[in-house]
């Protein structure tokens, strides 16, 4: 069993001189590449720059009129959109039909100007007692709009037959 230990003793011994050998083998390419010196690149050259002339406020015009969030800066006058135009009168309501029966005298229509109103009866070609109507007739006759009393065709049936 000795010799076995004393080959093995060997073995490591063997090994570790070989490693150590290697460790210094490699610290000397180390030192050999840190030493060596790098050339310098040249320098490059730069040209001399050209006269400049002075600046103007006249140059910077582009610059200033694209400028954003600046409102001031834009030659152009931006104008404010014109008021929208006022809504059309409200239409005044509509009278209230109930219902048209024919009982051979010509046909009679029963309306109500307003709800709430009192029933009243419209026939083609009878005076309602307002000097200026002439009954329902023909489909020119109907409501009128901004008449100020009745709305339905007693005033606008001025020349209805």
């Amino acid at each position: 069993m000795w010799v076995l230990d004393l080959t093995l003793l060997g073995l490591v011994l063997w090994t570790g001189s070989l490693v150590r050998d290697r460790w210094y083998e490699s610290q000397g390419r180390e030192q050999t590449l840190l030493r060596q010196m790098v050339p310098k690149p040249p320098l490059p050259v730069i040209p001399a720059l050209g006269t400049l002339s002075p600046a103007t406020p006249a140059t910077y015009i582009q610059v200033a009129q694209q400028l954003l969030f600046s409102r001031d800066r834009n030659p152009n006058v931006i104008l404010d959109p014109p008021p929208p135009p006022p809504p059309p009168k409200p239409m005044p309501p509509l009278p209230l039909a109930y219902g048209v029966m024919d009982l051979g005298t010509g046909p009679t229509i029963i309306l109500v100007d307003k709800p709430g109103g009192q029933h009243r009866g419209y026939r083609i070609g009878v005076r309602d007692g307002d000097p200026g109507d002439r009954g329902l007739g023909d489909e020119r006759c109907g409501r009128s709009r901004g008449n100020g009393g009745s709305d339905w065709s007693r005033t606008a049936g001025r020349g209805c037959r």
